[in-house]
This record gives C-alpha cells, sequence and structure tokens, in this order.
C-alpha cells in the first residue's frame, strides 16, 4: 500500500476508522501527524484514493481532510496533478516570521499596559511548566506549552484584531516550529528569551517587551532558516533586518 511516494506508508495509515462523524477531522490529524514527524517529506505525492482505502472510507472525507491541511501550509493542491506535501520555502517562512514578530511584539506592548493580576499569574506558571519540560527534553509539551504562552500574551493585549490577524499565520508556523524544537539548545535559547519578555510585562515595560517577543521570533525564525538554507541564506534573509 502506498499512499504517497515514500516506502514508510504502509505504517503511517495504520488505523481503520468506521465513525463518519468528524472522520475528516481525524484523517487530516494523522496526516498533519505524519507531516510534522516527517513520516512523509516536503513535495512527496499524496494518493487520496489509497487514503481512503486505508481508512476504510470514500475520497470526500479525504479531500475534505487535505482541504483542512491546505491553510496551514502542509499540503499544496495542483491542479490536474493531485495534492503533495508542501515545499519548505524559506522566502515564505522568512515572510511569516517577519509578520509574527510584528503582531506578537504587538500583543507584548499592548499586555504591558493593559495585563491583569489573573494574566501574570498564568504567564508566571506557564514559565515554570516550560522550565520543566525543557529539562525533560519533551518536545510535544514544550511547544505546547509555547503556544499557551503565545495565546496568554495575546489575550493580555485585549486585542480581537491582532489574535484575528495572527490565527493563519500560527497556522503556517506550526510546521517550522516542529523543526527549530529539534535543534541543539533550541528549548533552553526560547525559555530565556521569553523570560526576557515576561519580565517586561511584569514591570509594565511597553518598549521592552515589545522588544524582547521581536526577538524571541526572529530568533527563532533564524534559527530555522539556517537549519534549511544554511547560514548564508539565513543571513541574506535575515528576519532582524525588518524589525
Amino acid at each position: 500500500m502506498n499512499f504517497v511516494d515514500n516506502p514508510l506508508n504502509a505504517k503511517v495509515w495504520a488505523r481503520p476508522l468506521s465513525d463518519d462523524r468528524g472522520l475528516a477531522g481525524k484523517i487530516a490529524a494523522e496526516i498533519r501527524k505524519a507531516i510534522l514527524e516527517g513520516t512523509i517529506g516536503a513535495n512527496q505525492k499524496i494518493n487520496e484514493e489509497e487514503i481512503a482505502e486505508a481508512f476504510a472510507t470514500s475520497r470526500t472525507p479525504v479531500r475534505e481532510a487535505l482541504r483542512l491541511l491546505e491553510p496551514e501550509g502542509l499540503v499544496t493542491v495542483i491542479p490536474r496533478r493531485g495534492v503533495r506535501v508542501s515545499p519548505l520555502l524559506p522566502d515564505e517562512a522568512a515572510d511569516t516570521y517577519v509578520c509574527r514578530a510584528y503582531l506578537y511584539g504587538l500583543a507584548a506592548k499592548l499586555g504591558a499596559r493593559r495585563r491583569s493580576e489573573w494574566d501574570m499569574a498564568a504567564l508566571a506558571a506557564l514559565m515554570t511548566e516550560l522550565g520543566t519540560v525543557a529539562g525533560k527534553k519533551d518536545r510535544a509539551a514544550y511547544l505546547a506549552v509555547m503556544a499557551g504562552l503565545n495565546e496568554c500574551i495575546v489575550r493580555a493585549s485585549q486585542s480581537p484584531h491582532i489574535r484575528e490577524a495572527l490565527r493563519p499565520l500560527d497556522l503556517k508556523a506550526v510546521r517550522y516550529r516542529h523543526l527549530t524544537i529539534t535543534l541543539p539548545h533550541r528549548m533552553e535559547q526560547s525559555r530565556r528569551n521569553y523570560q526576557r519578555v515576561v519580565d517586561a510585562l511584569s514591570k509594565r515595560k511597553p518598549a521592552e517587551a515589545e522588544a524582547a517577543m521581536r526577538h524571541a521570533i526572529a530568533d527563532a525564525g533564524e534559527a530555522l532558516l539556517k537549519h534549511i538554507g544554511g547560514a548564508r541564506l539565513a543571513k541574506h534573509l535575515s528576519i532582524r533586518e525588518y524589525l
């Protein structure tokens, strides 16, 4: 059975599902997991018919699943040629991180003015948890706590416009974050970066919070660019240059 051009695919889609309710979401979750974990790689073709067979369903929920993944930047639909796992494009990654750095920076700036004591208590608890999972080298847990920190910072800003603007960018960044978290010392570096953000929020220093947040996002973005394209490309597409 060969769902995409990868010899490991017989092991990727191992669990037939008979419940049609939410089936597209379940199939999307399995495909997403396989892409994020690198079981299936960039540019590999996805065969809708064989995935449908593996999940004991028709092609309709498979197509729905792939439509769910397209806005996340995980798959690309090519007219008359089918669906492939999206390539990792350095220019697109750099642009995503520049936009996220500006928006999260603004969220931190506003949050320094508007945050509540409840926000700070939540951030402090998350930073403690971040240190714990970093010490255990638990990548999945680390990414989950980081997502919670970002959400808490945006909530502290009290800006629904920032939240909405970040939603599609954060979806695209999920794949990038799964890559960068595998890099040596990345967990500890990002933890230190976010501690500076939380400290600035605690002191109600808007400019300092904005600068620290922009740095945290840019630092992660440049680590990604160096990983996928080398130091030369990372320098050419320098994210900090735009901040």
